[in-house]
């Protein structure tokens, strides 16, 4: 009944030519979609809303970020190249109209799409980017959703001390009454650093409490990895009527959004319910043809563990080593060190797996590194070298402290001297 009210109004909206309210409705059913899993609907009713946000005919407001969630729905449908750019036109969108204070939002999404990519350092550089501009605008709105990324991250690569002390951060601006956005993504953050921890059952708690307190957002983006991790610990705990629960959402919401990432969650849920070896396969080839990379790896491991019950070990080698290289190219040592031992227990030996990258030196430079490298080589400024990358300075800041610290370099003039030395040898 809501509904269909609310689509009455909207058309009625779009009838009498008020752009800034007929933007605010799509904006409005656009979320309400996601929310509830229509992400393909979603996407349609958000591109529209961000069409007329950049008609000139929209008055702005800060309530009115459709470009923001149309990203967000972009992550969620596993469409990570678009929503990178939804996302960078957003940021640009935001610099140019002078509203800073929304510029965390826009960091925060490329920071997701970098770190369900593996691509760990090049996810820390825009959540630290982002980060600057909270520390600017003291906006601290969407400050969770960074922090439970970098704590994540943390935890993947073993250290566990700056991922407690993330946790730690986030539940203290919680507890002094800050902004609940991120919450979820925090409690999740936790969760798995509890579990990285050894306590399995503390950390089922947390995921547990999050899904039941997330049920009215049911379907919002985050839940399909949250409800892996929450499948995993219940299975390992002995909660199958939880796992099967939280399996049956995921799987509600593969119904009602059909996409291939959508699909491979669900198998991969359910494959873990029923220690299913070959439903666990079938998700790792769906997963094969996303570029959700880290969900492909853990879902290997699933695969792998229940191959082993099986006594199908050569075929549980062959996942594990599908994992390995995702992990190590991450730096997710933490990964690659259970995936090196599950492999030593079968029986391979040692395999050749590809080293993450170093800390220091030149090839420690991600690709974006080397760009800006050679960029600022040129004698380009931050802002012309943001130009050329098509993102703000914000970033070019945060790559160029990175690529000084690799480089143990005190500046940009002993930068461009090293470049050109390296390059004409």
């Amino acid at each position: 009944m809501g509904s269909r009210i609310g689509s009455e109004t909207l058309a009625r909206r779009v009838d009498s030519g008020d752009a800034t309210t007929q933007c605010l409705a799509l904006q409005l059913f656009g979320c309400i979609n996601l929310v509830t899993g229509h992400g393909i609907e979603a996407q349609t009713q958000l591109r529209q809303a961000v069409a007329l946000y950049d008609s000139g005919k929209v008055t702005p407001a800060s309530y009115l970020i459709p470009d923001h969630f149309y990203a967000i729905g972009l992550v969620e449908l596993g469409d990570l190249d678009g929503a990178l750019t939804a996302a960078s036109a957003a940021r640009s969108r935001y610099e140019q109209r002078g509203a800073l204070s929304q510029l965390p939002m826009a960091y925060a999404v490329t920071g997701f799409v970098h770190f369900y990519a593996g691509r760990f350092d090049e996810a820390i550089t825009e959540l630290e980017a982002g980060s600057a501009v909270v520390e600017d605008t003291s906006n601290l709105n969407f400050v969770l959703y960074s922090e439970s990324i970098l704590a994540r991250i943390a935890t993947r690569r073993g250290d566990l001390d700056a991922a407690a002390a993330y946790v730690a951060i986030g539940m203290a601006r919680l507890g002094a009454g800050g902004s609940l956005f991120g919450a979820d993504w925090l409690l999740d953050a936790q969760t798995q650093y509890l579990a990285a921890t050894g306590d399995l059952e503390a950390a089922l708690d947390v995921a547990e409490f999050t899904w039941s307190q997330t049920d009215s957002i049911r379907f919002f983006y985050g839940y399909r990895e949250r409800g892996i991790v929450a499948t995993r610990l219940a299975m390992s705990c002995g909660r199958p009527e939880f796992a099967r629960t939280v399996a049956d959402s995921i799987e509600e919401g593969s119904r009602r959004c059909r996409i291939r990432s959508g699909e491979a969650f669900a198998l991969d849920a359910r494959g873990l319910v029923n220690a299913d070896a070959n439903q666990l396969i079938e998700a790792v080839a769906k997963f094969r043809e996303t570029p959700l990379h880290l969900a492909f790896a853990n879902c290997c491991e699933d695969a792998a563990a229940a191959l082993v019950e099986a006594n199908r070990n050569a075929e549980a080698i062959a996942m594990l080593t599908d994992a390995a290289p995702v992990y190590a190219t991450a730096g997710a040592m933490t990964d690659v060190e259970r995936v090196e031992s599950a492999l030593r227990h079968l029986g391979a030996g040692k395999r050749k797996t590809r080293t993450s990258r170093p800390t220091f030196g030149w090839d420690a430079l991600t690709p974006t590194e080397i760009a800006v490298t050679e960029l600022v080589a040129q004698g380009l400024t931050n802002p012309e070298v943001g130009a050329r990358l098509y993102v703000s300075r914000r970033p070019v800041e945060t790559h160029l402290s990175h690529i000084f610290r690799k480089l143990d370099c005190v500046g940009r003039t002993q930068l461009a001297s090293e470049f050109t030395r390296r390059t004409t040898i």
